[in-house]
C-alpha cells in the first residue's frame, strides 16, 4: 500500500467518523437528564436485613469501640469512661424524675391534673426505660473489668 492510498483510506474513514458524530449530535436526544439523590434514606447491607437484630453481650468484642453516629459528627469512643459518664447521666435523669414526681404528688391540684393527663404513667415508663438502659450499661461496664 502506497502513501496515497493510505491517506485516501484514512481521509475517508475520518470523514465517515466525523459524519456519524455530527449526525448523532444533530439528531440524537437533546434531553438533559437530571437525577436527584435522596440522601434521607440510609443504605443498609443485605445481611443486616436478613438477620434479626439482637442485643447480646459479645465476650470476644475488643474494647474500646469507636462509633460515629452521624455524618459530620465526631466519633465517640465507647470505653470505660464513656460508660461511666452515661451511667452518671442516667442516674441524674432518674433522680430528676423522682424529684419531679414527689413535687407534683405533694400538691393536690397538680396531682389531680397530672393523673387526669396520664403524666404519672409517662414518668413511670420513662423511669423504667432508664433503669433498663442503666442495667445494660452496668453489664457492659463489668465486661471491662474482666
Amino acid at each position: 500500500m502506497n502513501t496515497k492510498t493510505f491517506f485516501k483510506v484514512f481521509a475517508r474513514n475520518g470523514a465517515l467518523c466525523m459524519l456519524v458524530f455530527f449526525l448523532n449530535n444533530a439528531y440524537g436526544q437533546d434531553k438533559t437528564v437530571t437525577r436527584q439523590i435522596d440522601t434521607s434514606k440510609t443504605v443498609t447491607h443485605r445481611k443486616a436485613l436478613e438477620q434479626p437484630q439482637k442485643i447480646e453481650q459479645n465476650q470476644s468484642q475488643v474494647y474500646p469501640i469507636t462509633i460515629s453516629k452521624k455524618a459530620g459528627e465526631e466519633q465517640v469512643v465507647h470505653d470505660e469512661i464513656y460508660i461511666q459518664n452515661e451511667l452518671s447521666r442516667i442516674n441524674q435523669h432518674i433522680a430528676a424524675i423522682d424529684h419531679k414526681v414527689s413535687v407534683v404528688s405533694a400538691d393536690p391540684d397538680k396531682k389531680a391534673e397530672a393523673q387526669s393527663q396520664g403524666w404519672f404513667d409517662q414518668m413511670s415508663k420513662s423511669r423504667a426505660s432508664l433503669v433498663e438502659e442503666k442495667m445494660k450499661l452496668e453489664i457492659e461496664l463489668e465486661s471491662f473489668k474482666k
